[in-house]
């Protein structure tokens, strides 16, 4: 490969008014008891900040996030879904070890277990996703794909103080499959619909949405979350609540009390729904990736490439 060296002009304009943007809208999901006026002012500054740094991003020469290259059809919808698909994970990496050890009294080991079915089911989809491509092509294993993620997270809802942990390792497989299917083929996509100079910047367009999603993601479920208990409970069981979740052996005593266990588990099915909601959105979101019904290869020959990222 014949690669061209240049220099490379950091925007750092860019990232100083995305950074106030978005910190603006994470103080704004997470403050819910801050006065009116302190809201509308952080909303303020992420809608002017945000204003100015697409402005900034339309003119810097080398900006963070390309306007035009964010304003293909098959680059935004892989990085929506891609978003969006982050944010659901966060939630399940987040959210789903609380509950196993705060509502079903286990133990870290098995709340760990858990989640380590996601890691097997994401590594497992990367190493089929050539043979599914051949096989089935891209289109098809893109939906599949995205099908089994709100598949999995339907199996959050159906957890109860008495359910067996395997229920939510089932449900955390099937969620890590998924994504890992959606992430890479979304990859393979983008970066076959670009020229060799902006491979890497599509790629790293994925790799951005997929963080902002698990940032976004986790300040919105925990939010969420937060809803939920001051909805469930109320004054000393709320106060109580909350800081038990900030002591390092908190989960283990909200188990042992089958109130606070009650309202625990009630809040955290707020955000197991909203678990369920951000993955069907997902699902629905793929959908709109223009993919042609007879494209197979195409990505198998990329998917190793890709599968290195």
């Amino acid at each position: 490969e014949d690669v061209a060296h240049k220099q490379a002009k950091i925007d750092y304009l860019g990232s100083v008014l995305f950074s106030i943007s978005i910190v603006a809208l994470l103080i704004m999901l997470t403050e819910t008891d801050a006065s009116g006026w302190i809201l509308l002012s952080l909303f303020s500054v992420f809608v002017v900040a945000g204003l100015l740094f697409l402005a900034q991003e339309r003119r810097a020469p080398e900006p963070i996030i390309s306007i035009p290259l964010w304003s293909r059809r098959l680059i935004a919808t892989s990085n929506a879904a891609t978003l969006l698909a982050g944010m659901a994970l966060i939630g399940l990496s987040t959210i789903l070890p609380i509950y196993v050890q705060g509502v079903l009294g286990r133990s870290p080991i098995v709340a760990g277990f858990t989640l380590t079915m996601l890691v097997v089911g994401w590594p497992l989809a990367v190493m089929l996703s050539s043979r599914l491509y051949k096989a089935f092509g891209i289109r098809r294993t893109l939906r599949v794909g995205s099908l089994m993620f709100p598949f999995g997270a339907c199996f959050l809802l159906f957890l109860t103080p008495e359910s067996s942990p395997v229920i939510a390792g089932v449900g955390s497989f099937f969620m890590g499959f998924g994504m890992g299917l959606i992430s890479l083929t979304s990859i393979v996509l983008v970066q076959d619909s670009v020229e060799w100079s902006m491979r890497g910047s599509a790629t790293a367009s994925i790799i951005f949405a997929r963080s902002l999603g698990n940032t976004l993601g986790a300040t919105v479920l925990g939010a969420i979350l937060n809803a939920g208990i001051n909805h469930y409970a109320s004054g000393e069981t709320a106060a109580g609540l909350h800081e038990a979740l900030n002591q390092p052996t908190g989960l283990s005593a909200l188990a042992a009390d089958p109130a606070i266990r009650a309202v625990f588990n009630a809040a955290l099915h707020w955000s197991f729904w909203g678990v369920v909601v951000v993955a069907v959105l997902t699902f629905f979101t793929t959908w709109l990736i223009p993919v042609g019904p007879g494209r197979k290869r195409e990505g198998a020959a990329v998917t190793s490439e890709a599968a290195s990222h």
